[in-house]
């Protein structure tokens, strides 16, 4: 469950990372050393600890979620440096290192051209509108609908909306304040309870004991690469032709649920609430499951894969067509 708010964060706020230049470039911050206290209510519940020293950021997360009639419980604890990312599994007493990509994703984003660029924006603006429309039924709010100031822990922040999941970050610090989602298989509420300016821990940063840090190999020696496929594979053209379908597969669907309706409404049935088939069911737990037990560096890795694959194809069919070329060349040559 560790993953599941970074997925739907992932989702949720495309519409305010595009809207930078650089998604992936995080803007310098003077604030120094600072302490986050943060409670998770709803589905999910627990406490979670940010911290930075101006240099590095470590955050300690105590959960447990509900979801599909199942109560999980974990404890995590992350360390983010310029060139390393820790991450650890408390309850298991194992830990991950690796590279840091997001400097690498940022570097391969600057050298995609314009309109990769856009088809970047365009991709994850699509991404994330069909995620809410998949789980949300109800009426959704313009993405980035600002819906006014909010006062946390004598903080101010802006509130927006991005579909079904709503975000408060401060206008003078990278601080989020607070940040909801409500979505068919999970309603949850992160707040920060406790913000203090000026200092951090020590502690914090201190590796848990008792905790065995792996590397991954492939990860540490193909980092840039592996940065390079996911952002080149966010921008192909393939994954918007992918989403195109899928979005054309959704439409279907809802119309298909609209002319049902249609139909009840005319033969004068009172109109049935909306209830699942076992079809249906069945592919919103794969769905939930998904969410749950997303791996970002198994997708980051199977795009690599995805999108070097995609461009030797494209290598081999110039080829081919170099090749066929020569040939009716020469054999326009011949008298």
């Amino acid at each position: 469950m560790r993953h599941l708010r970074a997925v739907l964060l992932l989702f949720a706020a495309p519409a305010a990372l595009v809207s930078q230049q650089n998604p992936f470039k995080l803007a310098k911050s003077s604030l120094g050393s600072y302490e986050v206290i943060s409670e998770l209510t709803g589905d999910m519940k627990g406490t979670i600890v940010f911290a930075s020293d101006g240099e590095r950021t470590v955050r300690h997360s105590i959960d447990s979620t509900k979801m599909m009639g199942k109560t999980s419980r974990s404890e995590s604890w992350s360390l983010t440096t310029r060139d390393s990312m820790w991450t650890a599994d408390l309850t298991k007493k194992t830990g991950t290192v690796m590279p840091n990509v997001l400097p690498r994703l940022a570097s391969a984003f600057d050298k995609l051209d314009g309109d990769s660029k856009k088809r970047f924006e365009q991709n994850m603006a699509e991404m994330s509108s069909m995620m809410s429309r998949a789980f949300d039924l109800s009426q959704l709010n313009p993405p980035g609908e600002k819906l006014g100031t909010r006062t946390y822990a004598g903080q101010q922040c802006v509130e927006q909306t991005f579909g079904s999941f709503t975000i408060c970050r401060m206008e003078k610090a990278p601080i989020v304040l607070h940040a909801s989602a409500s979505i068919v298989c999970l309603n949850y509420a992160e707040t920060v309870t406790s913000l203090k300016f000026g200092s951090a821990s020590p502690d914090l940063f201190t590796p848990p004991s008792g905790v065995t840090f792996k590397t991954d190999p492939k990860v540490m020696q193909n980092a840039d690469s592996m940065a390079s496929g996911w952002v080149g594979y966010l921008s192909s053209k393939a994954l918007s032709d992918s989403l195109a379908k899928a979005k054309a597969k959704l439409e279907e669907s809802k119309a298909k649920l609209q002319e049902a309706k249609a139909k009840q409404a005319q033969s004068g049935q009172p109109a049935q609430p909306d209830k699942l088939t076992p079809e249906q069911q069945a592919q919103l737990q794969q769905s939930c499951d998904m969410i749950k037990n997303f791996d970002l560096g198994a997708a980051m890795s199977k795009a690599t894969d995805t999108w070097k694959q995609a461009v030797v194809d494209a290598a081999t069919d110039e080829a081919k067509k170099a090749a066929v070329n020569k040939v009716k060349s020469i054999f326009r040559r011949i008298p």
